[in-house]
């Protein structure tokens, strides 16, 4: 009976002490390799990688010295209402940035692009998911991997970190916080 009571109590430390060490996963920027562990979060990945690239490649466009988004390129992947509501919305941004152009306290246009776009994204993301989880994701090198156009990488951190979403879900939102950081500072 004591070493059948050891063996449970044995079994069930093991359960919560593994229950609680593998869910997590260690994601280094040095190393470029984040776990996977299931064949649906693969896919999802997968389709997520595929949609950033796109989005970074082909759907983000410079015209006239702005980057802005390629509406008839993202309406042939995603449809025309997707391609309609993302263009109604940087119609309303406009119309704030608008306003804000007005004001003479506005932010210089000297600010670094690059730089406002990011921290614009950064804080939308922060806003959108959670401080603590693009905290982490950030910290796994996410904005690394997207500057090497490493999709797959940033993929996973975004899949990991972005628990109940889906890569359609996920890519629709940096559709929307892209364009309206684009439009915003671009």
């Amino acid at each position: 009976m004591i070493s059948k009571n050891k063996l449970l109590c044995t079994s069930l430390a093991l359960s919560i002490g593994i229950g609680f060490v593998m869910p997590s996963f260690s994601a280094s920027a040095v190393t470029s390799k984040v776990s996977v562990q299931s064949l649906e979060e693969e896919k999802q990945i997968n389709e997520l990688a595929k949609q950033l690239k796109f989005l970074n490649e082909e759907a983000l466009v410079v015209q006239n010295g702005e980057r802005i988004f390629d509406f008839n390129k993202i309406e042939n992947i995603y449809g025309a209402d997707y391609a309609n509501n993302l263009k109604n919305d940087i119609t309303m941004i406009d119309g704030i940035n608008a306003d804000k152009a007005k004001n003479p306290f506005h932010r210089s246009k000297q600010i670094a692009w690059t730089s406002a776009w990011t921290d614009c994204m950064v804080d939308a993301i922060k806003d959108h998911f959670g401080v603590a989880a693009v905290t982490a994701a950030l910290q796994g090198g996410l904005w690394a991997y997207l500057q090497k156009k490493a999709y797959k990488e940033a993929a996973k951190l975004l899949v990991k970190f972005a628990v109940g979403s889906n890569a359609v879900g996920l890519a629709g939102t940096l559709i929307y916080y892209g364009g309206k950081c684009t439009y915003q500072y671009g």
